[in-house]
Protein backbone atom coordinates (compact mmCIF):
# COMPACT_ATOMS: atom_id res chain seq x y z
CA UNK A 1 0.00 0.00 0.00
CA UNK A 2 2.81 2.38 0.91
CA UNK A 3 4.59 1.61 -2.34
CA UNK A 4 1.36 2.29 -4.26
CA UNK A 5 0.88 5.67 -2.55
CA UNK A 6 4.53 6.49 -3.16
CA UNK A 7 4.12 5.79 -6.89
CA UNK A 8 1.04 8.02 -7.01
CA UNK A 9 2.96 10.86 -5.34
CA UNK A 10 5.81 10.46 -7.81
CA UNK A 11 3.35 10.58 -10.72
CA UNK A 12 1.65 13.71 -9.35
CA UNK A 13 4.99 15.40 -8.76
CA UNK A 14 6.13 14.66 -12.31
CA UNK A 15 2.81 15.95 -13.70
CA UNK A 16 3.13 19.21 -11.72
CA UNK A 17 6.75 19.71 -12.78
CA UNK A 18 5.89 19.12 -16.44
CA UNK A 19 2.98 21.56 -16.19
CA UNK A 20 5.23 24.20 -14.59
CA UNK A 21 7.87 23.64 -17.26
CA UNK A 22 5.30 23.99 -20.03
CA UNK A 23 3.75 27.05 -18.36
CA UNK A 24 7.14 28.79 -18.08
CA UNK A 25 7.47 28.68 -21.86
CA UNK A 26 4.26 30.72 -22.25
CA UNK A 27 4.74 34.47 -22.38
CA UNK A 28 2.22 36.69 -20.61
CA UNK A 29 1.67 40.42 -20.91
CA UNK A 30 -1.00 43.04 -21.47
CA UNK A 31 -0.78 43.93 -25.15
CA UNK A 32 -1.72 46.98 -27.24
CA UNK A 33 -0.95 47.69 -30.90
CA UNK A 34 -0.43 51.04 -32.63
CA UNK A 35 -0.25 51.22 -36.44
CA UNK A 36 1.64 54.26 -37.73
CA UNK A 37 -0.16 54.29 -41.08
CA UNK A 38 -3.76 53.20 -41.49
CA UNK A 39 -4.79 50.13 -43.48
CA UNK A 40 -8.25 48.60 -43.15
CA UNK A 41 -6.91 45.05 -43.01
CA UNK A 42 -5.17 45.86 -39.73
CA UNK A 43 -8.29 46.80 -37.78
CA UNK A 44 -8.37 43.31 -36.29
CA UNK A 45 -5.09 41.50 -35.68
CA UNK A 46 -4.55 37.81 -34.89
CA UNK A 47 -1.41 35.82 -34.04
CA UNK A 48 0.04 32.32 -34.24
CA UNK A 49 -0.07 30.04 -31.21
CA UNK A 50 2.75 27.74 -30.02
CA UNK A 51 1.82 25.19 -32.69
CA UNK A 52 2.19 27.79 -35.44
CA UNK A 53 -1.56 27.91 -36.02
CA UNK A 54 -3.92 30.89 -35.91
CA UNK A 55 -5.28 31.51 -32.42
CA UNK A 56 -8.89 32.03 -33.54
CA UNK A 57 -10.14 32.46 -29.97
CA UNK A 58 -8.12 35.64 -29.40
CA UNK A 59 -7.54 38.78 -31.43
CA UNK A 60 -6.82 42.45 -30.86
CA UNK A 61 -8.22 45.67 -32.27
CA UNK A 62 -5.50 48.06 -33.39
CA UNK A 63 -5.68 51.76 -34.14
CA UNK A 64 -3.76 54.60 -35.75
CA UNK A 65 -5.46 57.28 -33.67
CA UNK A 66 -5.11 55.80 -30.19
CA UNK A 67 -3.67 52.94 -28.22
CA UNK A 68 -6.83 51.27 -27.02
CA UNK A 69 -7.22 49.31 -23.80
CA UNK A 70 -4.82 46.33 -23.78
CA UNK A 71 -5.86 42.70 -23.70
CA UNK A 72 -4.27 39.83 -21.81
CA UNK A 73 -1.87 37.99 -24.10
CA UNK A 74 -0.72 34.41 -23.50
CA UNK A 75 1.41 32.75 -26.14
CA UNK A 76 4.87 32.58 -27.73
CA UNK A 77 7.47 35.15 -26.70
CA UNK A 78 8.17 35.74 -30.39
CA UNK A 79 4.78 36.77 -31.72
CA UNK A 80 3.76 36.47 -35.37
CA UNK A 81 0.98 38.92 -36.15
CA UNK A 82 -1.55 38.11 -38.86
CA UNK A 83 -4.37 39.92 -40.64
CA UNK A 84 -7.62 38.53 -42.01
CA UNK A 85 -7.80 38.69 -45.81
CA UNK A 86 -10.98 39.69 -47.66
CA UNK A 87 -10.28 36.96 -50.20
CA UNK A 88 -8.67 33.59 -49.40
CA UNK A 89 -5.06 32.93 -50.37
CA UNK A 90 -4.40 30.46 -53.23
CA UNK A 91 -4.02 27.70 -50.63
CA UNK A 92 -7.41 28.56 -49.13
CA UNK A 93 -6.10 30.20 -45.95
CA UNK A 94 -7.80 33.36 -44.70
CA UNK A 95 -4.93 34.83 -42.71
CA UNK A 96 -1.67 36.36 -43.84
CA UNK A 97 1.40 37.11 -41.65
CA UNK A 98 2.15 40.85 -41.46
CA UNK A 99 4.93 41.18 -38.85
CA UNK A 100 6.98 39.40 -36.21
CA UNK A 101 8.34 40.73 -32.92
CA UNK A 102 10.02 39.52 -29.74
CA UNK A 103 8.06 40.60 -26.66
CA UNK A 104 9.94 42.08 -23.67
CA UNK A 105 9.55 40.80 -20.13
CA UNK A 106 6.99 43.41 -19.18
CA UNK A 107 3.51 43.55 -17.66
CA UNK A 108 2.47 46.05 -20.33
CA UNK A 109 3.67 45.95 -23.94
CA UNK A 110 2.96 48.20 -26.91
CA UNK A 111 3.72 46.90 -30.41
CA UNK A 112 4.36 49.58 -33.02
CA UNK A 113 3.73 48.58 -36.65
CA UNK A 114 5.73 50.54 -39.24
CA UNK A 115 5.21 50.06 -43.00
CA UNK A 116 8.17 48.15 -44.40
CA UNK A 117 10.05 48.90 -47.61
CA UNK A 118 9.22 46.88 -50.68
CA UNK A 119 10.47 43.32 -50.75
CA UNK A 120 13.79 42.84 -52.49
CA UNK A 121 14.42 39.94 -54.83
CA UNK A 122 15.07 36.66 -53.00
CA UNK A 123 14.58 38.38 -49.64
CA UNK A 124 13.56 35.81 -47.03
CA UNK A 125 11.48 36.35 -43.88
CA UNK A 126 10.04 39.59 -45.27
CA UNK A 127 6.87 41.08 -43.79
CA UNK A 128 4.86 44.08 -45.02
CA UNK A 129 5.24 45.68 -41.58
CA UNK A 130 8.14 46.06 -39.19
CA UNK A 131 7.16 45.48 -35.56
CA UNK A 132 8.83 47.16 -32.59
CA UNK A 133 7.96 46.12 -29.02
CA UNK A 134 8.00 48.77 -26.29
CA UNK A 135 8.01 48.09 -22.55
CA UNK A 136 5.29 50.45 -21.31
CA UNK A 137 6.43 50.45 -17.69
CA UNK A 138 9.56 52.64 -17.63
CA UNK A 139 9.46 54.48 -14.28
CA UNK A 140 11.66 57.25 -15.71
CA UNK A 141 8.95 58.03 -18.25
CA UNK A 142 7.03 60.37 -15.91
CA UNK A 143 4.20 62.86 -16.41
CA UNK A 144 5.18 65.91 -18.46
CA UNK A 145 7.97 64.07 -20.30
CA UNK A 146 8.31 62.58 -23.77
CA UNK A 147 9.69 59.26 -24.91
CA UNK A 148 11.25 59.96 -28.31
CA UNK A 149 11.78 56.77 -30.33
CA UNK A 150 13.97 56.76 -33.45
CA UNK A 151 12.53 54.19 -35.87
CA UNK A 152 14.63 55.39 -38.82
CA UNK A 153 17.99 54.10 -40.09
CA UNK A 154 19.85 57.34 -39.30
CA UNK A 155 20.75 59.13 -36.09
CA UNK A 156 18.35 61.81 -34.88
CA UNK A 157 19.47 64.97 -33.07
CA UNK A 158 17.21 67.21 -31.03
CA UNK A 159 17.41 70.53 -29.19
CA UNK A 160 14.74 71.87 -26.83
CA UNK A 161 14.81 75.37 -25.40
CA UNK A 162 12.76 78.39 -24.50
CA UNK A 163 10.91 80.61 -26.99
CA UNK A 164 12.32 82.51 -28.84
CA UNK A 165 14.83 79.75 -29.51
CA UNK A 166 18.51 80.39 -28.97
CA UNK A 167 20.20 77.27 -30.40
CA UNK A 168 23.53 77.94 -28.66
CA UNK A 169 22.07 78.61 -25.22
CA UNK A 170 23.94 76.32 -22.78
CA UNK A 171 20.68 75.78 -20.87
CA UNK A 172 19.10 74.02 -23.83
CA UNK A 173 18.40 70.30 -23.61
CA UNK A 174 20.29 68.40 -26.33
CA UNK A 175 20.02 64.74 -27.27
CA UNK A 176 21.08 62.30 -29.98
CA UNK A 177 19.18 59.08 -30.64
CA UNK A 178 20.81 56.28 -32.62
CA UNK A 179 18.70 54.12 -34.97
CA UNK A 180 16.34 51.83 -33.08
CA UNK A 181 16.93 53.61 -29.76
CA UNK A 182 14.94 56.04 -27.65
CA UNK A 183 15.47 58.75 -25.07
CA UNK A 184 13.25 60.42 -22.50
CA UNK A 185 13.06 64.21 -22.87
CA UNK A 186 11.83 66.20 -19.89
CA UNK A 187 10.27 69.64 -20.18
CA UNK A 188 12.36 72.59 -18.99
CA UNK A 189 11.32 73.32 -15.42
CA UNK A 190 8.60 75.94 -15.01
CA UNK A 191 8.11 76.55 -18.72
CA UNK A 192 4.71 76.42 -20.43
CA UNK A 193 6.17 75.21 -23.70
CA UNK A 194 9.53 74.64 -25.37
CA UNK A 195 10.78 75.07 -28.91
CA UNK A 196 12.26 71.92 -30.38
CA UNK A 197 14.45 71.33 -33.43
CA UNK A 198 14.73 67.81 -34.82
CA UNK A 199 17.49 66.91 -37.29
CA UNK A 200 18.52 63.77 -39.14
CA UNK A 201 22.09 62.83 -39.97
CA UNK A 202 22.74 62.41 -43.69
CA UNK A 203 25.54 59.89 -44.20
CA UNK A 204 26.15 61.01 -47.80
CA UNK A 205 26.79 64.69 -47.03
CA UNK A 206 27.82 63.99 -43.42
CA UNK A 207 25.62 66.85 -42.26
CA UNK A 208 22.68 67.28 -39.92
CA UNK A 209 19.53 68.26 -41.81
CA UNK A 210 16.60 69.77 -39.94
CA UNK A 211 13.27 68.15 -40.78
CA UNK A 212 11.02 69.55 -38.04
CA UNK A 213 10.64 72.64 -35.90
CA UNK A 214 7.88 72.37 -33.30
CA UNK A 215 6.61 73.69 -30.01
CA UNK A 216 6.16 71.09 -27.34
CA UNK A 217 3.67 72.24 -24.73
CA UNK A 218 4.21 71.24 -21.11
CA UNK A 219 1.33 69.00 -20.02
CA UNK A 220 1.90 68.10 -16.33
CA UNK A 221 -0.75 65.36 -16.30
CA UNK A 222 0.30 63.70 -19.54
CA UNK A 223 3.27 61.93 -20.99
CA UNK A 224 3.86 61.63 -24.72
CA UNK A 225 5.26 59.07 -27.14
CA UNK A 226 7.05 60.64 -30.12
CA UNK A 227 7.75 58.18 -32.94
CA UNK A 228 10.11 59.26 -35.73
CA UNK A 229 9.84 56.88 -38.68
CA UNK A 230 10.19 56.64 -42.44
CA UNK A 231 9.51 54.19 -45.23
CA UNK A 232 12.53 53.59 -47.42
CA UNK A 233 14.25 56.85 -48.33
CA UNK A 234 11.21 59.05 -47.77
CA UNK A 235 11.36 62.07 -45.46
CA UNK A 236 11.07 61.23 -41.76
CA UNK A 237 7.61 61.58 -40.20
CA UNK A 238 6.36 62.11 -36.66
CA UNK A 239 3.59 60.37 -34.79
CA UNK A 240 2.77 61.83 -31.36
CA UNK A 241 0.59 59.90 -28.91
CA UNK A 242 -0.41 61.23 -25.48
CA UNK A 243 -1.09 59.29 -22.33
CA UNK A 244 -3.32 60.87 -19.70
CA UNK A 245 -1.78 59.83 -16.39
CA UNK A 246 -5.01 60.52 -14.48
CA UNK A 247 -7.00 58.21 -16.76
CA UNK A 248 -4.45 55.86 -18.40
CA UNK A 249 -5.54 55.88 -22.03
CA UNK A 250 -3.29 56.74 -24.92
CA UNK A 251 -4.62 59.28 -27.40
CA UNK A 252 -3.00 60.68 -30.50
CA UNK A 253 -2.35 64.42 -30.18
CA UNK A 254 -4.82 66.48 -32.16
CA UNK A 255 -2.96 68.81 -34.50
CA UNK A 256 -6.02 71.12 -34.73
CA UNK A 257 -5.65 72.28 -31.14
CA UNK A 258 -2.62 74.23 -29.83
CA UNK A 259 -1.10 71.29 -27.95
CA UNK A 260 1.62 70.63 -30.52
CA UNK A 261 2.53 73.06 -33.28
CA UNK A 262 5.12 72.51 -35.97
CA UNK A 263 6.60 73.98 -39.08
CA UNK A 264 9.26 72.74 -41.47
Amino acid sequence: MKIYLYCILLTLSATILNAQKEDSSVHRTKLSILVLQYHESLNQIYWLDKKGEIDKDNSLHSSTSSIIAPIKYKGPKVITLCALKQKPNPDGSLYTPIAKASLPASKNTIIILIPNSKKKKDEKNWFPYRAVSIDDSDKKFTSGSRLVYNLTNSSIRGITGTVPMQPRDPKNNRFIIKPGKFTIVKSLSGKTFNQVYLEQYASTSKEWKRFKSSRWFHMPNKRKFVFIYQKGNTAPKLKIVSQNMLAPQLLESNRSIPEETSSN
